[in-house]
């Protein structure tokens, strides 16, 4: 029993006491106890390291991956979280080993991926989704009488982890059930959102792949197929800015199906010139104001059932330079570019940096060169947030009830 108790300790869900004299108590509950901070981060950084490698060595399936990315985000969160509390430093103490546990993550993730996306497309939606083209399906099979979908465009999962802890001392009865699904890729807003409003593939919606005003129609239109009238269906776009009062729309006594993006989490990131550290700091501040927590009560005191999710991660990448040629279907997807021929894209490939792949689901004569490792398309050594392309914080998001 103490066991479980132990990891609830390391993994930060629960709070030490503080102590001048551990020796008073016995060795097994020096865990539960708090001396010098620096020595709670470094047990915790090297169980949650211990986990993730021990998984990385088993047999990996598509759940596997959900306590991968969970572990990861997890020590993600830690570290930059830590280096405000303690000190300045801390970052930096362990910036070689995140960096070489990165790598072997991802490289197993893109081999997986590789060889799984396919199944994953085809996977069923319930119990659970598994691609964030299930999620209206999963939504629809559950029945709610009044259901509010939250999509963070560009959140990833270690900041969804910001978010929650935040949440959790502003109203510490909110409970959260916790997993993830898998963006598309590209992992840009016009194909992954769009795919996740419409509960469609890519190709079903080739016409549109490169915008997304057409993402409220495709929304009514799913839950119309599925027996409710638009009337009910509502659709709101371009929240997270000024200070959250309830809008008309989340009052209308006639909504039942609400669909809601927060896209100012994503506009962050794009200016987030510190990379993670810039990316922690806004959040920090915009979570002052509760918008998130506002919306959110609000909605549960209006009896909606809450679904909270992303379209695409962001990943902390360094520029390779620029490519001039490439029609990108989002202009902030850094990490991809998308060509209309394998002529065009052939001519621009660079072994050392990119890679081709023709994902399954995509529209005819698109063709993907997506940025190795932590590479972007911006400006050579230019440090920024970015998305597009096939990282597990790209790709793996969280998918979140209440």
């Amino acid at each position: 029993m103490w066991s479980l108790v132990d990891n609830l300790f390391l993994e930060k869900k629960l709070k030490p006491v503080k102590t001048v004299q551990p020796v008073l108590y016995p060795e097994p509950y020096h865990v539960g106890l708090l001396v010098r901070e620096e020595d709670a981060l470094a047990s915790s950084v090297k169980h949650l390291s211990d986990i993730i490698n021990k998984l990385l060595i088993a047999k990996i399936d598509k759940d596997t991956w959900h306590k991968i990315g969970e572990k990861y985000a997890e020590l993600s969160y830690l570290l930059i979280s830590s280096a405000e509390k303690i000190y300045n430093g801390i970052d930096s103490k362990y910036e070689k080993e995140m960096k070489a546990l990165d790598r072997q993550i991802n490289a197993s993730f893109l081999k997986w991926l590789l060889e799984n996306y396919a199944l994953l497309i085809n996977s069923p939606y319930f119990p659970a989704p598994v691609m964030v083209h299930h999620i209206p399906h999963y939504l629809a099979a559950k029945k709610h009488a009044k259901l509010a979908l939250i999509v963070i465009d560009g959140l990833n999962y270690s900041q969804w982890k910001q978010l929650k802890a935040v949440l959790s001392e502003q109203d510490s009865g909110l409970l959260y059930d916790e997993t993830t699904v898998f963006a598309w890729i590209p992992t840009v807003t016009a194909v992954s959102r769009q795919a996740l409003f419409a509960g469609k593939i890519p190709w079903e919606f080739a016409d549109a792949i490169n915008i997304t005003s057409k993402e409220k129609a495709a929304w009514q239109e799913f839950w119309q197929s599925n027996g409710l009238h638009t009337s009910y269906v509502q659709y709101i776009i371009g929240l997270g800015k000024k200070k959250y009062e309830a809008s008309r729309e989340f009052n209308q006594p006639k909504t039942k199906v609400l669909g809601i993006v927060i896209d100012l989490v994503d506009k962050l990131a794009h200016r987030a010139l510190l990379g993670n550290k810039g990316q922690f700091a806004a959040l920090k501040i915009w979570l002052q104001n509760k918008y998130l927590l506002n919306m959110i009560t609000g909605l549960l005191d209006g009896n909606f059932a809450i679904y909270i999710t992303s379209d695409h991660g962001n990943k902390e990448s360094v520029g390779v330079g620029r490519v001039a040629d490439g029609v990108l279907a989002d202009l902030k997807g850094q990490r991809v570019r998308v060509y209309d021929s394998k002529i065009l894209l052939d001519s621009n490939l660079k072994e050392e940096t990119s890679y081709a792949w023709q994902p399954p689901g995509m529209p005819a004569e698109y063709y993907l060169m997506l940025a190795k490792s932590n590479y972007a398309y911006i400006n050579k050594g230019e440090i920024a947030l970015c998305h597009g392309g096939i990282s597990i914080e790209e790709v793996l998001v969280p998918f979140i009830s209440m």
